[in-house]
């Protein structure tokens, strides 16, 4: 399943009960909301586990943030397994200085992707 909104491009890759959530572009205001209307949905339908998978987002702001940290209060409330596919180090930034990165639960222990974008 694909969802575009203005800025970021989102797809759903399941495997079983086990959603991947690649998210490309930016990830904004104008973004959040059909990220969070996605993993609502996904959420609903009781998944063993969601990802989000960061590594070709090219910006985040404050608001994309609010988001993540939403999405993992609402698995962890559903008891759905949550982890993050941290993004290039210009999006891992936004994590490190608001002390995220030790917070939330990121693959590899946080390491930003390489420059030129990670997932396949």
């Amino acid at each position: 399943m694909n969802a575009r909104s203005t800025g970021v491009d989102i797809e759903d890759v399941q495997d079983g009960g086990d959603h991947t959530l690649r998210l490309r572009g930016e990830l904004d205001m104008a973004g959040v909301p059909s990220v969070e209307a996605l993993v609502n949905r996904i959420c609903a339908s009781d998944p063993t586990s969601v990802t989000l998978d960061l590594s070709d987002l090219s910006f985040i702001d404050s608001t994309g943030l609010a988001a993540i940290v939403h999405v993992s209060g609402l698995c962890d409330k559903h008891g759905h397994r949550f982890e993050i596919v941290p993004g290039p180090p210009s999006v891992q930034r936004l994590f490190e200085v608001t002390g995220l990165d030790g917070v939330l639960p990121f693959a590899d222990g946080g390491r930003g992707a390489p420059a030129g974008g990670g997932g396949g």
